[in-house]
């Protein structure tokens, strides 16, 4: 079938669990419901299997800015999804299925990057881990978002219809920092496999990257101290978990969009 197609069919998927999920947030007992997440499985299948029959073209760049980006929320999706049997986390969608839809359009409207030459094996682990790290701390800065809206709306004593469905504030502090965890520990590998098999990480071309990438791993490492030690918690762990992200974002596609679009 035509990846174009598989890939219309993908949004529409997206796009009907994350209107599913959104009304029934309006609905007054509203309970658990694995379709938006089902829903968000099949379209995820055929996103992927989009995305592959686009990056099978001849010397095409996997990893340029657009295709990364899709390869990123292909990952963020399946990360989701799998969370989501066990943590109430399924509000996470209403922002993670339109990054989806979002990254599916680019890949489709983005004309075709030609790889400059093939990534060794030490490398392309590098890459890997550091695209699941970046997907792990991507749901971490949905979450942590999640949160401070959480934590205001109840310092404020406002009531929201459909933020009465979100799980209580600790139990959504909690699942952050699972997550931000995870993506540490992710992060640091992909930190020390760059170390060791690429030449010169600072490098005029890495260097802003491995700069953000460290700046990032030193605000988790010590969110996560903060947290063991002084039990931070609420806007503070938030708020640190989305510069943390930030900044990683900025190095990752900011250097990216700058030696494809500029130079």
């Amino acid at each position: 079938m035509n990846a174009t197609l598989l890939a219309f069919i993908s949004i529409g998927l997206y796009g009907l669990g994350a209107l599913y999920e959104a009304v029934s947030h309006l609905k007054p007992n509203r309970t658990q419901n694995l379709l938006p997440v089902l829903s968000g499985l099949f379209a995820l299948s055929l996103h992927v299997v989009a995305l592959t029959s686009i990056l099978s073209g001849p010397n095409i760049d996997a990893f340029s800015i657009v295709n990364s980006a899709s390869i990123i929320t292909c990952f963020v999706v399946a990360i989701f999804a799998l969370i989501s049997l066990k943590k109430p986390i399924q509000s996470m969608l209403l922002v993670v299925y339109p990054l989806a839809i979002t990254s599916i359009l680019a890949l489709l409207i983005a004309e075709p990057s030609q790889a400059s030459s093939t990534l060794d094996k030490g490398i392309l682990a590098h890459v890997s881990l550091s695209i699941l790290a970046y997907s792990v701390l991507s749901l971490a800065a949905i979450q942590a978002i999640l949160v401070v809206y959480r934590n205001r709306n109840l310092k404020q004593h406002k009531e929201r219809v459909w933020l009465n469905k979100l799980p209580p504030l600790l139990v959504m502090e909690s699942v952050l920092f699972d997550l931000l965890r995870a993506g540490t520990i992710l992060l640091g590998g992909a930190i020390v496999l760059g170390f060791v098999f690429i030449d010169d990480l600072f490098a005029q071309h890495l260097a802003h990257k491995s700069f953000f990438s460290i700046i990032s791993f030193g605000l988790y490492s010590t969110l996560l101290f903060g947290r063991g030690r002084y039990g931070w918690r609420g806007s503070l762990a938030a708020t640190l978990t989305l510069w943390g992200t930030g900044s990683l974002m900025v190095g990752f596609f900011g250097t990216k969009l700058v030696l494809e679009a500029i130079l």
